[in-house]
């Protein structure tokens, strides 16, 4: 939740009120940390919704603690091949994962393939705001009215 406060009615440079808003920002869940990167420490299928980092890897990335939280996952095998996840939970070096995220195809990767937590397209949209903010309470005192 972020809170805004301020004096910002005024007549004549005087304020007239005191007002604070809380609002809770959709983009809250997003968790980033940098340069967060380690590799698998055992292969994946494409059905698999768990990864696991090497071992002491995994607190490299983000700890979602609250419904909705998350943060974006980037695996790459030696040929190149790429796959977006987005990760929901992690339990020391195992991280949960919802796979094929934005538009990538799950497939099997093994022990030694990248995982680093990537800017994707989706942090960006998160992010921008996009005035989908939610207000959670507005607060005025000390009005002066009339």
């Amino acid at each position: 939740m972020r809170v805004v406060s301020g004096s910002a009615l005024s007549v004549d440079g005087s304020p007239i009120a005191n007002i604070w808003i809380s609002w809770r920002s959709k983009a809250m869940g997003l968790l980033l940390k940098n340069n967060a990167r380690s590799t698998l420490s055992a292969s994946i299928t494409a059905m698999d919704t768990t990864i696991r980092v090497r071992v002491g890897h995994g607190d490299r990335f983000p700890q979602p603690s609250a419904t909705g939280d998350w943060f974006p996952l980037t695996l790459e095998d030696e040929s190149g091949n790429i796959e977006i996840l987005r990760a929901t939970a992690r339990q020391g070096d195992v991280i949960t994962v919802t796979r094929g995220a934005e538009g990538t195809q799950a497939r099997s990767y093994v022990a030694g393939n990248a995982v680093e937590l990537r800017a994707t397209a989706a942090v960006f949209a998160n992010s921008s705001g996009g005035g989908d903010d939610e207000i959670i309470a507005v607060s005025i005192s000390d009005a002066q009215l009339g």
